[in-house]
């Protein structure tokens, strides 16, 4: 990703023109942002990958697995943010977009596993962090609450299911507070006003 932007950084027309400085070398006053994440890992970089790997002056040869790892969260990112029916999922596109996030699942186990094996060459693969252990246990969690999440809504009865609509900002916003009580081993959820 770094040879992309130093690549593109002067020109004029870029690919990748949502990518900074601030992207790939975050100083003490930045962090890296689920937005910048997004952005960094998006669809226009993985085809500047693609772009860069077809002319044969560049040292973009070997771009291959990280333009496909690219495409694969940038899609995973898609899937866990749909806000509108248009970005939602479908009971259609549900096997596809369920196939992309077992990907992601089996790609971080992999991944740990590499890292964690302790027999491994370390000459070859360096000691390196890829992600914290936290970090990792949030992408599961996410995935693995997402895929049971739109499977039980479509057991429901739901047609398109909005995963952007699943995290419990929308509800911390709302002036109005809701409250789970259980009758008669049902649970119903109560609607508060707080006016």
């Amino acid at each position: 990703m770094v040879d992309v932007y130093n690549k593109e950084k002067n020109n004029g027309l870029r690919m990748c023109f949502r990518l900074t400085e601030g992207h790939l070398n975050p100083n003490n006053w930045q962090k890296m942002t689920v937005s910048k994440a997004a952005q960094l890992f998006s669809r226009h970089v993985a085809m500047a990958f693609m772009h860069y790997r077809e002319k044969p002056e560049t040292s973009f040869l070997d771009t291959a697995p990280t333009e496909r790892m690219t495409l694969l969260l940038n899609d995973v990112f898609d899937i866990l943010n749909g806000r509108f029916p248009k970005e939602g999922i479908s009971k259609t596109s549900w096997p596809k977009k369920k196939d992309k996030l077992q990907k992601m699942l089996l790609i971080l186990n992999i991944t740990e596993e590499i890292v964690n094996d302790p027999g491994r060459d370390r000459h070859q693969l360096q000691d390196i962090k890829v992600m914290s252990d936290t970090s990792l246990v949030a992408w599961r969690l996410v995935i693995h609450s997402a895929i049971g999440l739109v499977e039980e809504l479509f057991s429901a009865g739901l047609n398109v299911v909005l995963t952007g609509r699943f995290n419990q900002d929308p509800i911390e916003v709302n002036i109005n507070v809701f409250v789970i009580q259980y009758v008669n081993n049902k649970v119903i959820l109560c609607k508060i006003s707080s006016e």
